[in-house]
């Protein structure tokens, strides 16, 4: 009698393999949201654009400005965020060359040092990373106020002639009358920058 109880007992017990562990996980840690990771916020380079209208107004940021004064404050309030913001002068062509230098003057000496002027084909930088261009060659463009062009002393057909006339491989400076329209001087810096010069300063000539 004693072996069949044994026998009818095991018959019952289940398989060790057929048993089934249940876990229940703590409510307050099952599924915990994970935050995505952004990244900060300081790492996004937003463009200091300074806009001059062809009826003499000039904008810093989206804001008026009345004055140079104005201008350097929300100039450097932009650099304090981050130094490295560029700037981007964004002039009417109708605009006259030297107002557009004098805001570039204001804007250097508020401390911004990456300056650009804003061109058909993109923004044009006036401050290029050192080693372009041969820094042994220039060639110097000259814009009269009469609408004639020089390429280092020598007068060219035109406008559309000077990128052909520099210097291979040489920096360019463009010396524009103080009257001459900025349409002008940023059509010949276009055309330079197709034909691939990639370091230009810029100078003003005084109207006689």
């Amino acid at each position: 009698m004693r072996a069949l109880l044994a026998l009818f007992l095991l018959g019952c017990a289940k398989p060790e393999a057929a048993r089934q562990d249940v876990v229940i996980a703590p409510v307050a840690e099952a599924e915990a949201p994970v935050a995505p990771v952004l990244p900060p916020a300081t790492t996004a380079r937003i463009e200091l654009r300074v806009k001059l209208s062809a009826d003499g107004k000039l904008f810093a940021g989206g804001q008026a400005v009345a004055n140079d004064a104005d201008l350097t404050r929300i100039t450097k309030h932009a650099l304090e965020a981050n130094p490295e913001t560029p700037v981007v002068i964004d002039a009417d062509p109708q605009v006259l060359y030297s107002a557009v230098i004098h805001v570039m003057d204001v804007l250097k000496s508020a401390g911004a040092t990456k300056l650009s002027f804003a061109t058909p084909s993109s923004s044009a930088p006036l401050a290029p990373p050192s080693g372009a261009g041969d820094p042994t060659k220039l060639s110097v463009v000259t814009l009269r106020a009469d609408g004639s062009a020089l390429v280092d002393g020598k007068p060219v057909a035109g406008d559309d002639a000077i990128a052909a006339n520099v210097i291979p491989g040489a920096r360019v400076r463009i010396d524009a009358d103080a009257s001459s329209p900025h349409g002008r001087v940023i059509h010949v810096l276009d055309a330079l920058k197709q034909a691939g010069v990639t370091k230009i300063a810029f100078g003003v000539r005084a109207t006689p």
